[in-house]
Parts: structure tokens; C-alpha cells; sequence
């Protein structure tokens, strides 16, 4: 069970890991190079997918 989204040219891969019980998300830049992961797992896909997003927009400055 995995999902794929492309976000403000960053991509996104979340996941199931069956190690820790949770989603895991990864973070790729446009080269396909990772830049950034979770550390912690999620209980739901979207939660994993809404800390990717943030993390993304931290990245790019547009954190709040």
C-alpha cells in the first residue's frame, strides 16, 4: 500500500513499513536524489502525506 504525489516539484512516496507498525513518507528533489524522510511512522496515510507537505514547504522557505 503506497501513494505517489508530486508537490511543488519535490516527490513524495508514502508507504506502509511493516518494521514499524506505520506510513513512512520519503522526500525526492526533481533529479530523484532523496532529501528528506520520516523518522517517526504514522497511523494514517494522510497524516504521513500532510507532514511530507509541510516538510516540503520548509525546504523550499515556505514554512511558517
Amino acid at each position: 500500500m503506497s501513494i505517489q504525489r508530486f508537490y511543488n516539484g519535490y516527490r513524495i512516496d508514502v508507504s506502509w513499513c511493516d518494521k514499524t507498525l506505520g506510513f513512512q513518507f520519503t522526500i525526492y528533489d526533481k533529479d530523484g536524489k532523496k532529501v528528506s524522510g520520516s523518522i517517526d511512522p504514522y497511523c494514517f496515510e494522510e497524516y504521513a502525506l500532510m507532514e511530507a507537505i509541510q516538510k516540503v514547504d520548509a525546504i523550499i522557505g515556505r514554512g511558517d
